[in-house]
């Protein structure tokens, strides 16, 4: 590698094991035996919650904001460039869609659709950051 820097690959999925969750792992790892989840969340009732829609989104050089739709609302995490958590898990109303949000401005910005209408959402990251 260039630097002698290691290029990580972080992947964001939302099955394991066929129950909704939300997981990061290294994608440069994808074929090595044992390869540990970075983060992984897991509903406590998946049939009822159901967990949806993940989307990592790079946020800096080494930083990025995994979101996901779960049924009490939109759920997201702050993670360094090695995937692993630097905030607590937030929430709040609303949902992702299959569109990829984007980091604009210092924020996140996304939109959904609800009654046929868009809405539009962002968080600001300096604020997320606040909450390490």
């Amino acid at each position: 590698m260039p630097n002698g820097k290691k290029k990580l690959t972080l992947i964001a999925g939302g099955l394991i094991n066929s129950k909704a969750s939300v997981y990061v792992y290294d994608g440069s790892r994808l074929l090595e035996e044992n390869t540990d989840y970075k983060l992984q969340t897991s509903s406590a009732n998946a049939q009822i919650t159901g967990v949806s829609t993940p989307q990592l989104v790079k946020t800096g050089s080494s930083e990025f904001l995994l979101m996901w739709t779960e049924k009490s609302g939109l759920k997201y995490v702050l993670l360094n460039g090695e995937g692993e958590p630097v905030t607590d898990i937030c929430s709040m109303k609303g949902a992702l869609s299959d569109c990829q949000p984007i980091c604009s401005g210092g924020k996140v910005i996304w939109y959904y659709t609800s009654g046929g209408k868009p809405v539009f959402c962002s968080i600001d990251m300096a604020e997320l950051r606040k909450n390490k």
